[in-house]
């Protein structure tokens, strides 16, 4: 016995009609048919009284079709309790720069889980070309990353902008830069490499 035939014989019961099932289930009449009469054999009794205006449940059928209901509802929550396992192993991989994310990953996280509640959420703390790399590999699903004005965004990657600041520095109190009101990247990077 399979559930394909315990369906097919439901719908019959349902629509009272072989041609009305065959239309839904968009199959033919005859293989429709055909599959009934193999269950009808398997069970050892005729489920259907056909005629020319259609099919009804016989006796016999009729007390039997709350069980075949049965059936199909379990082989329903089955199918239902390992498709809600598949999706409780789902992984997002999410790498971020720890140090300017952190007040953005408690919101990106909740959202995930709003929309995927059985989606687990792995952080990795990575640095931006690390986390680039692995974007572009397939290592990480989403990365958190920091990009300053005028920064070009990787065109091959869907960004969206989360959080919009200033940059700060923090420098050491006998730096040449400790004095300046505000620091280009360039006077960081010749203060850096000197």
């Amino acid at each position: 016995m399979r559930i394909e035939q315990l369906e097919y014989a439901a719908a019959v019961a349902r629509l009272g009609s072989f041609r009305r099932a065959a239309e839904e289930l968009h199959i033919s009449q005859p293989a429709l048919s055909t599959t009934v009469r193999n269950l009808e054999r398997e069970l050892g009794i005729e489920l259907f009284e056909r005629g020319r205006e259609g099919a009804r449940m016989s006796d016999t059928g009729g007390e039997l079709l709350s069980h075949l209901m049965a059936v199909l509802d379990a082989a329903d929550t089955l199918r239902k309790a390992a498709s809600d396992q598949h999706q409780a192993l789902r992984m997002v991989r999410l790498g971020t720069v720890n140090a300017a994310t952190v007040p953005l990953l408690t919101s990106t996280i909740a959202a995930i889980r709003s929309v995927h509640p059985t989606t687990q959420v792995e952080v990795v703390g990575a640095q931006e070309v690390q986390i680039d790399r692995g974007l572009r590999e397939g290592s990480f699903d989403l990365g958190l990353v920091t990009y300053l004005t005028g920064d070009d965004m990787p065109p091959e990657f869907e960004t969206v902008q989360l959080l919009q600041g200033r940059p700060v520095v923090c420098l050491r109190p006998d730096s040449p830069l400790a004095a300046c009101d505000s620091v280009s990247v360039d006077e960081l990077l010749s203060v850096r490499s000197s």
